[in-house]
């Protein structure tokens, strides 16, 4: 029975390791596409379910010639 404990602690300890793994890498391809996103040339934009616009590059902006807070409206 002591095991059984000990493996299944070993076995919740090394979830929490790959999680913490998977959360980091996660985040980290996050902040490489919100890079590409802002300094891309070209125009990018992403719309919502609703078809209104979630968010926009500054390349998109210029383009179009308004703000970000306007294209949101």
């Amino acid at each position: 029975m002591q095991l059984f404990w000990i493996l299944l602690v070993v076995r919740y300890a090394a979830g929490g390791q790959i999680r913490n793994k998977f959360a980091r890498k996660r985040c980290e391809s996050e902040n490489r596409f919100r890079q590409l996103f802002e300094a891309g040339i070209g125009g990018v934009a992403l719309e919502s379910f609703e078809g209104k616009l979630a968010i926009v590059n500054p390349a998109f902006c210029a383009i179009f010639g308004y703000t970000e807070a306007e294209l949101h409206t």
